[in-house]
């Protein structure tokens, strides 16, 4: 009699259809998140930075718009720089003044990279104009340390790039102590100064 008045019971609704001391299945709920849009860290890219990463080179200002300079995606007459080098990197200018270190960990902090390498006279170009362009009058820090290494003085880059170009003043670099490189704004030349200096900089990523 029970198991027919218990099926009854469930039938009418008033007995839930479990077993005792079994729990019903929790729904199932997705957290929903809206996309969003991939960024740089510390700045958005504009698109056209982003349609041809291999043939464009973007030049810009921290925090503030990139500006597409080199390559076949982009005008040669834009800036009047001609195109050169196709590697997908991106330079900035930090107005902020830093000493060498500190420029260099803000370019790992802020762009996941470093102070830019310089490996043509195209490049070198680009970047003195780039620093002009955005009113920079002190000469801004690049990647380049000249140190004593076994007993002879080398110049090498922060991301460990080959030392396949120059620029250098006369008498430059300097051999007394380890010294920091800055690209002069006025004649694209590269000068050792102490590395304790506050200068701007130009990060590449």
């Amino acid at each position: 009699m029970w198991p027919c008045l218990l099926l009854a019971l469930a039938l009418l609704g008033t007995v839930p259809a479990s077993h005792p001391g079994e729990c019903p299945p929790a729904p199932v709920s997705v957290p929903h998140s809206p996309a969003r849009p991939q960024e740089h860290p510390g700045m958005s890219l504009p698109p056209q930075c982003h349609a041809h990463p291999t043939d464009t080179t973007c030049l810009g200002l921290a925090e503030g718009p990139l500006v597409p300079v080199l390559g076949p995606a982009a005008p040669r007459q834009l800036q009047g720089v001609p195109a050169a080098e196709s590697s997908p990197l991106y330079y900035t200018v930090v107005k902020k003044l830093r000493t060498y270190a500190k420029a260099q960990r803000y370019c790992q902090d802020v762009y996941r990279g470093q102070l830019a390498s310089v490996h043509s006279a195209s490049r070198n170009q680009e970047l003195r104009k780039l620093a002009r362009t955005y009113k920079i009058i002190i000469s801004p820090w690049i990647g380049a340390v000249t140190s004593k290494r076994a007993g002879n003085w080398e110049s090498c880059w922060e991301d460990s790039s080959p030392w396949n170009y120059a620029n250098w003043a006369p008498t430059q670099p300097l051999h007394i102590v380890t010294t920091c490189t800055t690209l002069s704004v006025r004649d694209g030349l590269w000068r050792s100064r102490f590395c304790l200096q506050l200068r701007p900089f130009i990060c590449q990523y």
